[in-house]
């Protein structure tokens, strides 16, 4: 893992311009459970937040979500509380016809309606797509279809290919609407532009004439992953993503930046035949999305390194395409995260400092001694830094970072962010989803957050880090981590007390219960110790739980479970606990699977695994294979 000193080189304090006052970057307490809204029963099971909307006059939430089997609109209260006037309860069914939309991105109209954008899937079994088509849907507030836009409410993005979708959608001036898409027509991955007139027509004057209103970007051979599109001040178009140019060395990237006219034509004034290639990293990059700054600077951001050293980061180029030097360290500015992370989403703010939203990872403990990590949960994260200098404003969140624990009940999970909104008040709204790893495949649930970059003040939420522990084989004391995140503001206290399972207190452990408790401002983890009377003794293992409760602040992960390996002695029934005695599985904002479950979906052939990067809605669908 990347040296956290290395890090801290890399980032000074925020320059006075954009000086917050403190505490900064906490979650918002006045929002749904200490800032967090978690939709994860029954009917939102196996959705995932798109995109959240503020409405400036009543301040009322409208959340598109996508799911399995069907998309749904949500209304919420400022508070993070569902608005029972809208639709049922709160919710209301997206009309696709019965079609099964994967969707990837929404615009608010002016007039309320709603543009939705992704891929119309057909499956030949619930896990396998036989063919996708690229759509664009108009709808009402109600999210009924606006038969007026298309053809019957619908436009349709037709190049032949067998998989095809739109990923973005960008609104100019007089209602055109132009979409990013993508085609597999030639049987390679195509990139294309695609312009609609308001009426959601083919807009001919757009493209070439062999593909009336379509543009093709042409990649001149390179093997390139676009993951985002603007539009410039000028008109123009501005592609981002990365590229792996040795296949001899897959670690060492470019980010790409491909640029277009206005009109769809290359601009061919741009880098090489309107493809540029910034870098040549030694390490893994990925860029997952791109803003234009007033100045016409571009941010891009995602990740820098891989595995263990995988971090969030930014790069900044100039308007005539170089990397800005005087950003961050030589043009990229590595997030000190103290563990892996990467950003998914990004906003500029109404003061113009940059907000990123994405994933942290936490750590796990090697398995039986192997080196290849496997168990991995997930936080969101949140941070902000100056657009100019590249500088991370520091007094944001804990040094720069605010983590938002969603907690789990039983089952791993990875909760990652989707997109980011900023209200009139300057409060961050961050949605996206939970995943959690079981029942043979990810169960997503809706995800929403709310931050004051400005300081509301927030207790902040604790969580177990330590999901299962293997008890020492010779007994004495065990000791577990308890962390707090999410706010410091004012103290925070949570009762602990062991639950015995197939093991007894009195017998293999010393029943033990109290409370653990910050101070305002303290945000060191704190450990609980467990005295263990009998440890790795013939016969099956045995297990008990610590559980947290009654939290004055929010809780995330309230349990870990606590195995007792059985000897290697003669008479020994049962398996030996997998993980090294005296180590942990660390969890994040989840509670750890039981180990012996977690050994059955390895050998059914099901190994949870740490995405290199964090999915983004296109390549998100509960359950289901998705193209891009």
């Amino acid at each position: 893992m990347k040296s956290k000193l290395i890090h801290a080189l890399l980032l000074t304090a925020l320059p006075t311009g954009i000086a917050l006052g403190a505490p900064a970057g906490e979650l918002d307490p006045a929002f749904g459970d200490h800032g967090r809204v978690l939709l994860r029963d029954a009917p939102f099971e196996e959705f995932a937040g798109v995109v959240v909307f503020v409405d400036p006059s009543s301040g009322k939430l409208t959340l598109v979500a996508d799911g399995y089997p069907s998309d749904r609109l949500l209304r919420f209260n400022s508070d993070g509380s569902l608005d029972a006037d809208f639709g049922a309860e709160g919710s209301a069914l997206l009309d696709f016809g019965g079609d099964d939309l994967n969707i990837s991105d929404v615009e608010w109209l002016a007039d309320g309606k709603l543009l939705i954008a992704g891929a119309l899937n057909v499956y030949g079994t619930p896990d396998n797509i036989l063919h996708g088509s690229a759509l664009l849907a108009r709808m009402h507030a109600d999210g009924t279809p606006d038969l007026s836009f298309g053809n019957s409410g619908r436009a349709t993005l037709e190049l032949g290919g067998v998989f095809e979708s739109i990923s973005e959608i960008l609104l100019q001036p007089g209602g055109r609407i132009v979409v990013f898409g993508y085609t597999n027509r030639t049987g390679s991955d195509e990139r294309v532009l695609a312009r609609f007139t308001p009426d959601g027509l083919p807009d001919s004057s757009f493209g070439n004439s062999a593909t009336p209103g379509i543009s093709v970007i042409n990649m001149l051979g390179v093997d390139a992953r676009l993951a985002d599109v603007v539009q410039q001040s000028d008109g123009k178009f501005l592609f981002c993503g990365d590229a792996k140019l040795d296949p001899a060395a897959p670690d060492r990237n470019n980010i790409v930046a491909v640029r277009v006219h206005a009109g769809g034509a290359p601009d061919l004034t741009f880098g090489n035949n309107g493809m540029l290639l910034i870098g040549g990293w030694q390490d893994s990059v990925a860029v997952n999305t791109c803003r234009e700054l007033g100045d016409g600077h571009v941010i891009f951001v995602g990740s820098e390194g891989s595995d263990d050293r995988q971090r969030a980061a930014a790069w900044r180029m100039t308007p005539d395409g170089r990397l800005d030097t005087g950003f961050g360290i030589g043009g990229m500015q590595v997030l000190d995260t103290d563990t892996p992370s990467t950003a998914t989403a990004m906003l500029i703010m109404s003061d113009s400092s940059v907000a990123i939203a994405g994933s942290q990872w936490q750590p796990d403990r090697q398995w039986k001694g192997d080196s290849n990590a496997w168990l991995w949960w997930s936080d969101m994260l949140v941070a902000r830094f100056d657009p100019t200098s590249g500088e991370v404003d520091l007094g944001f969140g804990d040094r720069g970072v605010t983590v938002v624990d969603f907690g789990a009940h039983e089952f791993a999970s990875n909760a990652y962010s989707a997109n980011l909104t900023q209200q009139a008040d300057g409060k961050l709204l961050i949605v996206g989803a939970q995943v959690d790893e079981y029942d043979w495949y990810p169960w997503y649930s809706i995800a929403l957050a709310r931050v004051d970059p400005y300081g509301s003040g927030s207790n902040g939420v604790v969580s177990v880090i330590d999901t299962t522990v293997s008890a020492p084989a010779a007994g004495g004391e065990l000791e577990l981590r308890l962390r707090r995140t999410g706010g410091s503001t004012g103290s925070l206290a949570v009762d602990y007390t062991t639950v015995a399972g197939t093991a007894i207190a009195g017998t293999d452990f010393v029943a033990t219960n109290g409370t653990v408790m910050w101070s305002d401002g303290d945000m060191d983890e704190k450990t609980i110790s467990i005295t263990m009377l009998n440890s790795a003794q013939p016969g099956d293992s045995k297990t008990f739980r610590i559980a947290l409760s009654n939290s004055n602040g929010g809780l995330g992960m309230s349990q870990a479970t606590i195995y007792i390996p059985r000897s290697n002695a003669p008479g020994g029934s049962g398996s030996n606990v997998p993980v090294s005695p005296g180590t942990s599985n660390g969890g994040g904002g989840a509670i750890g699977l039981e180990l012996l479950f977690l050994m059955a979906l390895v050998a059914f052939g099901v190994t949870p695994t740490r995405p290199h990067s964090v999915p983004t809605p296109s390549h998100r669908h509960p359950g289901r294979q998705q193209h891009p």
